[in-house]
């Protein structure tokens, strides 16, 4: 199996916005609303460190 690329063009694919609260932590909305694909963004951010999740 190809690893992914997170690029640009993928990241608004999945992501709609990110709102900073006022804390400083993010608060990520994504595009899709089926729980499990989630499994994605975290295979995805084991593969990049720099990624921000929720």
């Amino acid at each position: 199996m190809k690893k992914p690329t997170l690029d640009e063009e993928i990241l608004h694919k999945l992501i709609q916005r990110i709102e900073i609260k006022e804390d400083g932590s993010p608060r990520i909305f994504y595009r899709f609303s089926d729980p499990s694909a989630y499994y994605l963004i975290n295979f995805i951010n084991a593969q990049h460190s720099t990624c921000v999740t929720t």
